[in-house]
C-alpha cells in the first residue's frame, strides 16, 4: 500500500511563472517514521513548539539564523529521501492557463498527479490514498473527483478503485504535510531562479537553487540519476503542445534551466540566503 502527499505552488504569476502541482509517494508503513522523523528532527534543531515548519523563509522563528532554517529543512528531504519517497510534478504557465479560474487550474495539476498515481498504483498491482494539502478549494474539487472522476488532457478519466480515498490535510497539521510542503517547495523554488525574459540569473538564487535541486536529485525522476528525465510520466509540462513561439521557448529554457541545474549539483556550496 502506498500514499500520496500532494501540494500546491506558485498560485498566481505574481508567485512564480509556472504554476506547480507536486506529490511525494512512498509506501504507507513508512508514514510513522517520517512523521516521528520530523517530530525529531523540529526537536534537534530546537524548533519552538507548535511554530510552523514550511519551505518559505516568511515562516523563519523569530531569532533564528537564516543558515539554521536551511538545516532543517534540508534534513527533512533526506529523510524522506532515505524513506523511499519519489515525486510526480505538474506545471503549467500561467500565461498559458491565463483563461482558466485559480480552481481550473488547481484543479488540472491536481487531476494529473491523481491520475499518475492511479496508473502507478496498478503497475505496483497495490492500493493508496491520497492526502492533499486543503485550501479553500480542495474539499469541492475532492467532492468532484469522487463524483465524477478525473479531467486531463481534456479526458474524463474515472478514479480507478486503485486510489482507495483522496483525503484533505490540514497545512500546518501534520508532519506529513510538512515534508508535501518542503518538497514542493524546494522544486518551486528551482523552477523559480530560472531569470525572467531578458533578464541574468542571480548567483545566489543559482548557489540555493543547486542546492535544493541536489536534495531533490533521488526524489525526482532521473537520468541516471542526473539530467531530469524530461520524458519520465511522473514529469508533466503542460500542455503538451505549445503553438506560442514565445511560451514554447519559456518551457524549453525551463528544461534547460533545471538541468543545468542537475549537472551542478554536485557543487559543495550552501545557499545562505534561501
Amino acid at each position: 500500500m502506498y500514499t500520496l502527499l500532494g501540494d500546491e505552488s506558485n498560485r498566481t504569476s505574481i508567485d512564480g511563472e509556472f504554476f506547480i502541482y507536486g506529490g511525494l509517494v512512498l509506501e504507507t508503513s513508512k508514514l510513522g517514521e517520517l512523521s516521528e522523523g520530523v517530530a525529531r528532527l523540529r526537536t534537534e534543531h530546537q524548533l519552538p513548539p507548535g511554530h510552523p515548519l514550511k519551505f518559505s523563509l516568511s515562516t523563519l522563528p523569530e531569532g533564528w539564523e537564516k543558515q539554521q532554517f536551511h538545516d532543517l529543512r534540508s534534513d527533512v528531504l533526506r529523510l524522506a529521501t532515505e524513506l523511499g519517497a519519489k515525486m510526480i510534478v505538474y506545471a503549467v504557465l500561467h500565461n498559458v492557463a491565463r483563461t482558466k479560474s485559480a480552481e481550473e487550474v488547481q484543479r488540472m495539476g491536481m487531476n494529473s498527479i491523481l491520475n499518475r498515481y492511479s496508473t502507478f498504483l496498478e503497475k505496483k498491482q497495490s492500493w493508496g490514498l491520497a492526502m492533499l494539502d486543503q485550501d479553500n478549494l480542495i474539499f469541492k474539487n475532492i467532492r468532484e473527483i469522487h463524483r465524477d472522476g478525473l479531467i486531463v488532457d481534456g479526458k474524463n478519466i474515472n478514479l480507478g478503485p486503485q486510489i482507495a480515498s483522496v483525503l484533505a490535510f490540514d497545512a500546518n497539521g501534520s508532519h506529513l504535510a510538512t515534508v508535501a510542503d518542503l518538497a514542493v517547495g524546494a522544486f518551486r523554488y528551482c523552477v523559480n531562479s530560472l531569470p525572467k525574459v531578458g533578464g541574468e540569473a542571480s548567483i545566489s538564487k543559482m548557489v540555493a537553487s543547486i542546492h535544493w535541486y541536489n536534495e531533490l536529485r533521488n526524489i525526482l525522476p532521473t537520468v541516471g540519476g542526473t539530467v531530469i528525465d524530461f520524458s519520465s510520466p511522473n514529469v508533466m509540462f503542460r500542455p503538451i503542445e505549445v503553438n506560442y513561439y514565445n511560451y514554447k521557448v519559456r518551457y524549453s529554457e525551463l528544461e534547460r534551466h533545471l538541468n543545468d541545474l542537475a549537472r551542478n549539483s554536485n557543487a559543495k556550496l550552501l545557499p545562505t540566503t534561501q
